[in-house]
C-alpha cells in the first residue's frame, strides 16, 4: 500500500460499504487493484476500459474475473504473487507481492 499511496490510490474495504456505495465506487473508478476475491464481482459496474489488476497466487488461480472483464470490455491484468499456506484450503493462502516487480508491472501497463 505504501507504493500505491504515492500514486494517489486509496484503500477501500468493500465489506464495510453498502451495496449502492460499492456500485458507485466501481462505476466511477478508472483503475481497480485488488487481491483476488468476491469484491471484484463489482467490476460488472465498471465503465469500459477501466483497468483491473487482480492479485492472486499460484495456489489458487481462477479466471472468473477475466471473463467478466472480457464481457464488459475492461482492461484486465493480473499479478501472480507468492503463496504462503495458512491452512489446508488454498483459497485462504496469503499472497506476497514483490514490490519492485509489481511496480514494474504498473509502469508497463501505464498505471504509474
Amino acid at each position: 500500500m505504501e507504493v500505491l499511496d504515492t500514486f494517489g490510490f486509496e484503500m477501500v474495504y468493500c465489506e464495510e460499504l453498502k451495496v449502492n456505495e460499492q456500485v458507485l465506487l466501481f462505476s466511477e473508478a478508472s483503475i481497480i487493484i485488488s487481491s483476488h476475491g468476491s469484491s471484484l464481482t463489482n467490476i460488472v459496474f465498471c465503465e469500459p476500459a477501466t483497468i483491473i489488476i487482480d492479485i492472486f497466487n499460484s495456489s489458487h488461480v481462477n479466471a472468473c474475473f477475466w471473463f467478466i472483464a472480457q464481457i464488459n470490455l475492461l482492461d484486465y491484468h493480473y499479478y501472480l504473487g507468492v503463496f504462503k499456506p495458512i491452512d489446508d484450503n488454498p483459497k485462504n493462502d496469503q499472497t506476497f507481492v514483490d514490490v519492485d516487480e509489481f511496480s514494474e508491472m504498473l509502469r508497463k501497463i501505464g498505471v504509474c
